[in-house]
């Protein structure tokens, strides 16, 4: 650990512990807080695992090395930049330029980004048919990793040299998630920390929460007992309505007091809680729809029990009607709605909120069950390799040594202006990322939603427009057209991306 890390950790200390203690006396009871002993522990930063792998320096010849990255900025996912210098000053982006500092140092090269202002498929593919080797390792959206895969833009997983994806600071559970057949070509490490930041969670109004008298909500997650219910229950209590009008769109903009609020995307964190995918892969490596044919009683009960969830104003106010154009946003940080559903990059969108907040995993079907979590695949960059580069050994090289950099520098970091920065300030919430992040599950029908598999968008029309007896229907009339997608994006991922191999 470098000095002004060890003193921005020491200062970061010396902050919360008056916080701490005044939360602890009898004058300023908190159901939301945990004694000082457990504090303590839960305050150790992640990514002490030290799995360095202690690579040779491989001599760049002071040349720029290339990377293509999503342009930050242009979407509120992106607060963060991964690579670039985004010159805020804030200690994610100090630990990113430290990283690059030592990158350079290390193999004499000069680090250089351009920002994708369109399509990263277009820039790769129109690199690969001019023969230009610009791009040493490209950092698209995992939607559009995928696509430069099925045209054979990018280098087999398995022939990057030095990439090991059982270390710590790769998502091993994302790659096995996106292999077919048995090859890949793409991986997220610890520089993608955006995947992080576009993973659902449940915020809370810790307030509201205290005001009425709910049940330690930290000690229910350690307890498995946060469970769809368990939150249901509490919504109901939670839900008023402020100008007799009924627990409508309308009423919801101005008086009323809604349990909980989400956009019709909702559907993917409240079903993946199930430990479920929509596509799934066979013993030969093959997405199939399985939940769609196999086990399509349980799928088309958990979709039916989420629409209906998610419509039912009158008995638990819980609706996707607001939850999109900021209204969401806007009813949570006013106090408008006790749970509110996003991705944890919601949280920039409420730096301003007064009352304090706390962050959940997303609740389970059945006590007792693991809780799952899922990337968003629209959102979330991924490292690969272009096919064609300048020096192979050493894109992998770097790939391999950003990632392990990124989690003893950055992610320490990443999680501190999570929890520390953005109003949800309490020790447990630590614990609580790390079971957030702790089981990731990804389903490939998501990631191939960029290339015209439409089921993603088929679900949330139905729970946004209140359809719970079109599932059944929905997905019959649909399977053809979702296999026959299904098999196309197979044969391309297995013969165009894979065919300088075989």
């Amino acid at each position: 650990m470098n000095l002004r890390r060890f003193l921005i950790l020491i200062l970061a200390i010396l902050t919360v512990l008056p916080l701490l203690a005044a939360c602890t006396t009898p004058d300023n009871p908190d159901t939301e807080t945990t004694e000082q002993q457990e504090t303590e522990q839960e305050t150790l930063p992640p990514g002490e695992i030290d799995e360095n792998p202690n690579l040779a320096a491989i001599d760049g010849g002071n040349r720029e090395f290339h990377f293509l990255v999503r342009k930050p900025g242009v979407e509120f996912t992106y607060k963060y930049s991964e690579i670039l210098d985004d010159e805020s000053g804030d200690t994610v982006n100090l630990e990113v330029i430290d990283r690059n500092y030592l990158i350079e140092d290390k193999y004499n090269v000069v680090i250089t980004a351009e920002p994708i202002t369109t399509s990263a498929v277009t820039k790769l593919d129109t690199a690969f048919k001019g023969g230009d080797t610009t791009y040493d390792i490209a950092m698209p959206m995992l939607e559009q990793a995928f696509l430069a895969s099925c045209k054979g833009l990018l280098t087999e997983w398995d022939k990057i040299p030095f990439v090991d994806i059982d270390k710590s600071y790769w998502r091993r559970d994302v790659y096995d998630a996106t292999t077919i057949s048995g090859f890949n070509f793409y991986g997220i490490g610890d520089q993608n920390f955006s995947a992080y930041n576009t993973t659902p969670v449940m915020f809370f109004n810790k307030e509201m929460h205290k005001n009425l008298g709910f049940d330690n909500l930290y000690e229910m997650v350690e307890a498995g007992t946060w469970t769809q219910a368990a939150m249901q229950e509490m919504a109901t209590v939670a839900t008023v309505d402020g100008n007799g009008d009924g627990m409508g769109e309308t009423g919801a903009l101005t008086d009323d007091i809604y349990g909980l609020v989400s956009g019709p995307f909702v559907w993917q964190p409240f079903f993946y809680a199930s430990g479920m995918t929509l596509v799934a892969k066979d013993a030969n490596d093959i997405p199939s729809l399985s939940a769609i044919t196999d086990e399509s009683e349980r799928t088309i009960d958990i979709i039916e029990d989420i629409t209906l969830l998610m419509n039912d104003h009158a008995r638990a106010g819980l609706t996707t009607k607001i939850g999109y154009s900021g209204k969401g946003f806007d009813k949570f940080k006013e106090d408008g709605c006790l749970f509110y559903v996003e991705c944890i990059y919601g949280q920039f969108q409420i730096t301003d909120m007064e009352s304090e907040y706390g962050i959940l995993p997303i609740p389970v079907w059945e006590e007792g069950d693991e809780y799952t979590s899922y990337i968003h695949a629209s959102h979330s960059s991924v490292s690969c390799v272009p096919i064609q580069v300048k020096d192979l050994n050493l894109s992998g090289s770097i790939m391999e040594d950003m990632a392990y950099h990124s989690q003893q520098m950055i992610i320490p970091e990443f999680y501190e202006d999570l929890i520390k920065l953005r109003g949800s300030r309490d020790a447990e919430s630590y614990e609580m990322l790390e079971i957030i992040f702790g089981n990731i599950i990804l389903d490939i029908g998501q990631v191939m939603k960029g290339a015209s598999l439409s089921i993603d968008n088929d679900v949330r029309a139905i729970v946004g427009d209140n359809k719970p007896d079109v599932i059944a229907s929905t997905f019959q009339d649909n399977k053809e057209a979702y296999k026959t997608v299904i098999d196309q994006l197979v044969g391309f991922f297995a013969t165009e991306g894979a065919k300088q191999y075989q």
